[in-house]
């Protein structure tokens, strides 16, 4: 009915909108076209499916619900992708 109205639907799954709700909000921004680069703020975007948003460091679920909610972390050589509190973490063991 809103699409016969003349609205554009974004449909999304419901889980990812408790998990990341940033990364859905940054999609639709770009995907409407009301902010064409929002999704390049994103930190990765490696998660298709629920199961993925696991910590590379601590192992614990991950959620984002703002800009630094997830990070990328270069860690021994490769790219993890962590909590926040898990960067700063391992920047605090690093330096």
């Amino acid at each position: 009915m809103l699409a016969a109205m003349g609205y554009e639907i974004y449909h999304v799954a419901g889980w990812w909108c408790r998990i990341d709700p940033y990364r859905v909000v940054s999609e639709f921004l770009s995907a409407s076209n009301l902010l064409p680069e929002a999704h390049k703020r994103l930190v990765t975007s490696r998660f298709e499916t629920i199961d993925d948003y696991i910590c590379d460091y601590c192992g614990n679920p991950l959620s984002r619900w703002d800009e630094e909610g997830i990070q990328d972390v270069e860690h021994e050589g490769q790219i993890l992708v962590v909590h926040w509190c898990c960067a700063e973490q391992l920047w605090d063991r690093s330096h």
